[in-house]
């Protein structure tokens, strides 16, 4: 095997069999590399999606996932991916510039994990997501993925 095969193998570990699919419908440069940067610590695999309906087909395909959505990104269109992740066992995080205090409970009213007040840090997204994760495994076994 050449250096420079080595060298990619250490520079970009594959996520293992059981790491967390991290499914992530953002935009803006900050916010996108702390998601990428929180990844790349955990060794997560990270896919981005460009809409709703393409991040709810990415659902079905990665049972062991958690799904980050910008607020600000298609107004209004989280519920439904909220309730597509709700159903199957999925946590679902929302990313918001300056939420409205009405949000945090809609969104735990919904069955979300949480709400991720920008500016976000790589230490805020991982805790975050560990706890959503650590919950989702101590729920009940009845969730299927129905999106």
């Amino acid at each position: 095997m050449s250096l420079l095969a080595r060298l990619r193998r250490a520079l970009c570990p594959r996520p293992s069999s059981n790491a967390m699919k991290l499914i992530v419908l953002a935009r803006g440069e900050h916010t996108v590399t702390t998601l990428m940067m929180a990844a790349f610590h955990e060794n997560w695999s990270i896919r981005f999606a460009p809409t709703p309906a393409a991040a709810i087909a990415l659902l079905r395909k990665a049972p062991d996932a958690a799904l980050v959505y910008y607020w600000d990104s298609h107004h209004g269109e989280w519920r439904e991916l909220c309730s597509a992740c709700v159903q199957c066992g999925v946590p679902f995080h929302l990313v918001a510039d300056m939420p409205p205090d009405d949000l945090f409970l809609a969104v735990a009213g919904a069955g979300g994990a949480g709400v991720l007040w920008k500016p976000l840090n790589e230490e805020r997204v991982i805790a975050a997501l560990a706890l959503a994760r650590s919950l989702a495994a101590t729920a009940p076994e009845d969730a299927q993925c129905r999106a």
